[in-house]
């Protein structure tokens, strides 16, 4: 998940998709679901960076609401990311 992060933070964003799709395969394997909530943020990031929307707008509200149902401090990051991206029937969705 931080190296996701990482890659995000120099723009690296299809390597930051992978890096993040291959955390929640893990994160899923070890039924965390705190990492899986940290892997879905980061995918989603990544992804609306890319412009696919739909698909980020998924996973930062899947990462929302289990950050939530967590109590994690995440929480509110996540919902105000997911608050930037354009939602259905905007350009770029």
């Amino acid at each position: 998940m931080r190296l996701a992060e990482c890659l995000g933070d120099q723009a690296l964003w299809s390597e930051a998709v992978a890096s993040a799709e291959q955390s929640l395969v893990i994160a899923e394997e070890l039924d965390s679901q705190y990492a899986r909530a940290l892997a879905l943020a980061a995918l989603g990031r990544a992804l609306a960076e890319q412009g696919v929307t739909e698909r980020a707008r998924e996973c930062l509200h899947t990462a929302a609401e289990a950050f939530e149902r967590l109590r994690a401090p995440e929480t509110a990051g996540t919902r105000e990311l997911l608050a930037r991206i354009p939602g259905p029937g905007a350009a770029g969705g």
